[in-house]
């Protein structure tokens, strides 16, 4: 794919980090992916390899999720076990299609130096408890959502990708 994959993009020190559009476009993108995988396919596939360098990025940005090399099948019997049977299931993806947006937000990195003993997620978590009193913009909303989804991971990609297609 012309522009490499999403973690060449977000952290090789030759392309940066692109403008908003280009990130929303990119999340939706990845959003409507996973919403096919898990939704549209008979059985369901889920991922199980959700980051950043599992998407790749044609010439408009346009994002594919890839390397399906650990997915499996899972049928609609196995569907939301995963809580209390350990089976793999969907909203595995979903947490880590969370943490993916939130690199995508801040351009970090899932796990570095930085955060000390935190991984991205409790780093973000901190910083939103430090700037309560903010007004809220389209950067913190897409952070809350992301906090949201990966602490719930409830509700299905479906529901993703409408709540943020209306941004």
């Amino acid at each position: 794919m012309p522009n490499g994959s999403l973690g060449d993009l977000l952290h090789s020190t030759k392309s940066g980090l692109h403008g908003w559009p280009i990130r929303y476009k990119i999340a939706v993108d990845v959003a409507e992916g996973f919403a096919y995988l898990h939704h549209d396919c008979v059985p369901a596939i889920v991922h199980r390899d959700v980051k950043s360098n599992n998407f790749l990025l044609d010439g408009d940005f346009g994002a594919r999720v890839a390397d399906f090399g650990v997915a499996k099948l899972v049928n609609g019997d196995e569907k939301g076990e995963y809580a209390y049977t350990l089976r793999i299931n969907e909203k595995c993806d979903i947490y880590s299609f969370g943490v993916v947006i939130l690199e995508l937000v801040t351009g970090k990195r899932p796990v570095d130096p930085e955060y000390g003993e935190k991984d991205l997620v409790k780093w973000v978590c901190t910083t939103l408890d430090k700037n309560t009193h903010r007004r809220i913009e389209i950067v913190q909303v897409m952070i809350i959502t992301c906090h949201w989804f990966i602490f719930t991971a409830y509700l299905s990609i479906s529901h993703t990708v409408c709540y943020i297609s209306k941004f």
